[in-house]
């Protein structure tokens, strides 16, 4: 997909901001007052470019017809989760990453970035980004991504009399258990930058 900058990229996070914030397309007119542009025009203008480019989509027969397309919105990277000591957890969508043809038969799939090294013996480094399944319950042995209180963390998973134990793939730390750990989901694939 090809990058873009400058008034377009502008318009097009104004646009991405108000369907977070509000759940529901903005009117040209409305784009064109936050953007403090003095006419629809510009606004007309910038939302054909990024339709074109494949960011965008439009039904012209209603007035609330913008809408966001899969290229644009992607998998959510929410935040940062602790391979490490706990830290707490983030909600707040940092960006989106396409990976629409690797996950075409999934849904409810999140991202995080991982920090810190208690899984690196199994191959999850700190930097790198982990792709969830959201899901209430997981197997023993599976990755997973648990919430203890507002903390999150990637852990192995088991399932202990005790509660649910929760164990890094690197021996220098000890395991956790606990019964108020909430499974948000299992992890289902790693994607790691170099020359970060």
């Amino acid at each position: 997909m090809k990058k873009i900058s400058g008034t377009t990229k502008r318009v097009l996070d104004t646009i991405n901001q108000w369907f977070k914030t509000r759940h529901y397309p903005p009117t040209l007119r409305e784009l064109a007052q936050t953007l403090n542009f003095s006419s629809t025009w510009p606004v007309r203008y910038h939302i054909n470019k990024l339709i074109e480019l494949g960011y965008l989509k439009m039904d012209k027969k209603i007035s609330r017809g913008l809408g966001l397309t899969q290229k644009n919105t992607g998998i959510p990277v929410l935040g940062r989760v602790s391979a490490g000591l706990p830290v707490d957890a983030v909600e707040n969508i940092e960006e989106h990453i396409d990976l629409s043809a690797e996950f075409k038969k999934e849904n409810g799939i999140f991202a995080l970035k991982v920090k810190g090294d208690s899984m690196k013996d199994a191959g999850i480094l700190e930097g790198d980004t982990v792709f969830v399944r959201k899901q209430p319950t997981a197997a023993n042995g599976d990755i997973v991504v648990a919430l203890i209180g507002d903390e999150a963390l990637v852990k192995k998973y088991f399932i202990t009399p005790q509660g649910i134990k929760l164990v890094a793939a690197n021996p220098k730390y000890k395991p956790l258990v606990s019964k108020e750990a909430v499974i948000l989901g299992k992890v289902i694939s790693v994607l790691r930058k170099y020359n970060k």
